[in-house]
Formats: structure tokens, C-alpha cells, sequence
């Protein structure tokens, strides 16, 4: 497969962030396209891969206390306190809906309040964008916790160029009209699917998944939540994949789904003493 220069360095370990960065130490990073997973690290540069579906670069920006320079023009002025870009090309066609979203690893173990919790948050999230596909996952762990939404309406921008023209640097603004993203959002995209031969640069952003203190904050009526509560000592997966051709209106099989990306953060206090180093 053809390795174009702007994804010159691909699944390897990148090297540790300067001051610029940040207090970033709480939030492990790791790029699972390969196995055993390669280090990355959140306010620092795009960070390379390649799964069998889909290559390009990752970005990912936390707030950090006190705001960290890297991060400065992205969220000074406003309350998002997590940022991923993407941006490369699909190397097959996707089968059917392809979904962007936080995964975990094996079931949640709730108790009767944290269930409750969960499903009022649930309810809040539901109201935000209603094509959402829940599982708290199952106990032989066929189908994984996650909460997942369509690509193609959950991206907040996105700019669509020919593969063989020079992509726009990441970490910036993406340029999308906004009667396009209007329309692509209400499930009317102008582009219609995701498909090879084109690069995508894609900006997701959140003000409610805190993953330097390992909170939800900012959520209408409810107080910060620890996440400890509800994941335990699991990392979260953020992950684009289609189901493989099969129903995605029922469970979506961790067997059946083919991985474009599969970008792991984890929790420092959640790790061994000196792991997170």
C-alpha cells in the first residue's frame, strides 16, 4: 500500500510533549492500531497510524489547569475540555454506517445507584443527538460498553479534499460551510459516504468528558461526576468502526466490527505506581 509523505512515521511510539503541553501526567495515551499498543500524548503533535481501513493522524487536545500553551487558541474563551482532530483516508469502502464514539473494555459492573445515574445521563445525551447506540456491555464480553453515534452527523467539522491534494495542518479551525454541516448533521450530507480517495479532516469536541481529573463536568443540573464510578479502573477507547455488513440495530459484536481507529486514554490513577511515567 502506497505510505503517502504526510504519514511518514506510522504506529510508532512518540516522544514525550515539552512544558508547552501542560500538566498532562494524569492522561496515559496509547495508539492501539497496533499490538502491543505504541505510546502518544495528548497537546503534542498529530500522532501517526495505520489500521488495515483506514490511515492518517490523530490529535488530541485536554484542558489542562493552568491552560497549557499547545492548547491556548483552541479552548481559551470557551468550555470544551476535550478536543480530538482526525485526519487521513479510508483504504476500503466501509460497510454501512460508519460510527465514532467511547468504548470499554469488558462489562461495567454498576450498582443499582450508578445505574440509575447512568441512565440519566443517558436521557441528557439522548436529547443531544438521537441516533445513539448504548450497551453497558455483556459478561462474555461479545458485545463491549460503549457509546457510539454515526460519523457522518456527530463530526463538528469536516473538510473533504482529493487524496492527492495537500492536506490543511491539524489543529486549527475546519473549514466546513455551515449550510453543509447543517445539512450533514440533519443526516443530508451533500458527500453521501465515507469512501477511498479522499482525505478527511475531521474535529470532534466535548464539554463534558473530563479526562484530566477523570470527570463529567458541565452537564445541565448535574454536579461533576467521578468516572471511577461508573468504568472502575478501565480505560476508554475513543473508536471509528463499521459493523462488518451486519445489523447495527441490534448488538454491535466486538468480533464483527472493522476498527478505523482505536485510540485508548487511561486514567493514571488507575495504573500501577510509576506506569503512567
Amino acid at each position: 500500500r502506497r505510505r503517502g509523505a504526510k504519514y511518514s512515521v506510522i504506529n510508532q511510539p512518540q516522544p514525550p510533549p515539552g512544558p508547552s503541553a501542560g500538566d498532562i501526567s494524569k492522561v496515559v495515551c496509547h495508539n492501539c492500531a497496533v499490538d502491543p499498543p505504541v505510546r502518544g500524548y495528548p497537546n503534542s503533535e498529530p500522532v501517526p497510524f495505520e489500521t488495515p481501513f483506514f490511515r492518517g493522524k490523530l490529535l488530541m487536545l485536554v484542558r489542562t489547569k493552568p491552560l497549557a500553551e499547545f492548547t491556548r487558541r483552541r479552548f481559551e474563551g470557551r468550555q470544551r475540555v476535550l478536543e480530538i482532530q482526525i485526519q487521513g483516508e479510508f483504504l476500503t469502502q466501509p460497510m454501512g454506517t460508519v460510527y465514532f464514539g467511547g468504548q470499554m473494555p469488558r462489562q461495567m459492573q454498576l450498582s443499582l445507584i450508578s445505574r440509575s445515574v447512568c441512565g440519566a445521563l443517558l436521557r441528557i445525551l439522548k436529547t443531544m443527538a438521537k441516533s445513539m447506540h448504548v450497551s453497558f456491555g455483556t459478561a462474555d464480553g461479545s458485545e463491549l460498553p460503549h457509546i457510539c453515534y454515526p460519523l457522518a452527523s456527530s463530526m463538528d467539522r469536516v473538510n473533504i479534499i482529493p487524496s492527492s491534494e495537500a492536506a490543511p495542518p491539524l489543529g486549527g479551525d475546519i473549514e466546513e460551510a455551515n449550510s453543509v454541516r447543517t445539512a450533514r448533521r440533519a443526516g443530508n450530507w451533500p458527500h453521501g459516504n465515507f469512501r477511498p480517495g479522499y482525505t478527511y479532516t475531521m474535529g470532534f469536541h466535548t464539554a463534558y468528558l473530563d479526562v484530566v481529573s477523570w470527570q463529567t463536568v458541565n452537564l445541565p443540573g448535574i454536579p461533576r461526576l467521578d468516572l471511577h464510578q461508573f468504568w472502575g479502573d478501565m480505560p476508554v477507547y475513543f473508536v471509528v468502526y463499521d459493523c462488518g455488513g451486519r445489523d447495527e440495530k441490534g448488538p454491535h459484536a466486538h468480533k464483527a466490527m472493522r476498527y478505523m481507529i482505536r485510540f485508548r486514554a487511561q486514567h493514571a490513577s488507575n495504573l500501577p505506581e510509576g506506569a503512567a511515567a
